[in-house]
């Protein structure tokens, strides 16, 4: 459809005053700017429409899973469960996808972000009959969980029990801070989702007589009080018997369970961090470092554990107003989840990607 404008009398106008006419360029650009809800319903992409950050997979800045809704003649097995005989889905730039992509292979792509685990899936059975189009529960694919080192899959080969309770809210918040965009949806919750009247006030009272304390990691937010949370333990909001609820960091809160919900801003962990750091809160054994660090970065740095490194630095401050997210200044290497890499002399900085192949 062709829509045409009458500008005449505007014209009119300008040659009143004297105004001179210029042709402006208009640029026609092919680029679909998605919202939240289109890519929860699911975008038919190709490999080529997608985004590597940090060895992620992401439409329009904003993190994605991929899956094929065409189950072929295996439709009927996976729409009865089972999920062995289903195609995979990908979380990961794998070498599987690559591998596809360089042979040129074409297949019907759908970028999602929805969390559920629910895939629209279609097919046709052995008689040749389409089956129409249902929702199946599929698996993640091994080869993109070791790649990531998810939860140190690749380390522990533990990738195939790891899919049976992979939770997709779960590693979208993992990997949160990688990404410019975020989902402004959250997950339904078990429970009542609705807070008391007076939960402002309640809740400024119980980090009030915490003094501002995160009850976990101990990290005074006296001056940063908007990240301090008060948490349910039973994920009901209208649950406020004093036993239910507990002071912590917007850290140590998305690490509690039923909260993979949660996104938190790439600078606002780094700014924990720096004031744990600063507090002397920050442990120097794996296991402290492991909890501390940005749940983005746990996968290399398991990697890196089993390739024997030393126990990295958390927000190393490499210059004046330059920090590492981790770094092993001894060997001059450092991880940044910024996007920037600026070269410095003498080091080796990596991006979450550069790193997954740096220590592999």
């Amino acid at each position: 459809m062709q829509i045409r404008f009458d500008f005449s009398e505007l014209w009119q106008l300008a040659d009143m005053i004297g105004a001179v006419r210029k042709e402006l360029p208009i640029a026609v650009s092919d680029r679909i700017e998605l919202t939240d809800e289109q890519l929860e319903l699911g975008v038919e992409v190709t490999l080529d429409d997608l985004q590597d950050i940090g060895g992620l997979l992401s439409v329009d800045g904003r993190q994605v899973l991929l899956y094929i809704p065409d189950q072929g003649s295996n439709i009927l097995a996976v729409k009865a469960g089972n999920r062995d005989v289903g195609k995979k889905f990908h979380v990961a730039h794998c070498s599987t996808l690559e591998s596809m992509k360089n042979k040129g292979r074409f297949e019907r792509y759908i970028a999602t972000n929805r969390l559920d685990g629910k895939f629209h899936v279609h097919g046709t059975d052995m008689f040749g009959i389409e089956v129409e189009e249902k929702e199946a529960e599929l698996y993640v694919c091994q080869v993109c969980l070791n790649m990531l080192n998810y939860q140190d899959a690749r380390t522990k080969r533990a990738a195939k029990s790891i899919r049976e309770t992979f939770d997709l809210g779960y590693f979208f918040e993992t990997y949160a801070s990688v990404f410019p965009y975020r989902p402004t949806r959250t997950r339904v919750m078990p429970g009542d989702a609705r807070y008391a009247k007076d939960w402002s006030d309640l809740s400024r009272k119980c980090r009030d007589d915490a003094n501002w304390h995160c009850s976990d990691c101990g990290v005074n937010l006296a001056e940063h009080k908007h990240m301090l949370h008060v948490h349910h333990k039973n994920g009901v909001k209208a649950d406020n018997r004093p036993d239910n609820l507990l002071v912590l960091c917007a850290a140590c809160h998305r690490d509690q369970p039923l909260h993979e919900h949660m996104a938190i801003d790439a600078e606002e962990m780094r700014a924990i961090n720096r004031l744990r750091k600063e507090q002397g809160l920050l442990g120097s054994n794996w296991p402290a470092v492991i909890k501390s660090v940005d749940p983005a970065l746990r996968g290399v740095l398991g990697l890196a554990r089993a390739k024997y490194y030393g126990v990295p630095s958390i927000e190393f401050e490499l210059a004046s107003d330059i920090f590492l997210d981790v770094a092993w200044p001894e060997k001059r290497i450092g991880i940044t989840l910024s996007g920037s890499t600026t070269p410095i002399e003498g080091w080796n900085i990596f991006s979450l990607r550069a790193a997954l192949a740096f220590f592999d």
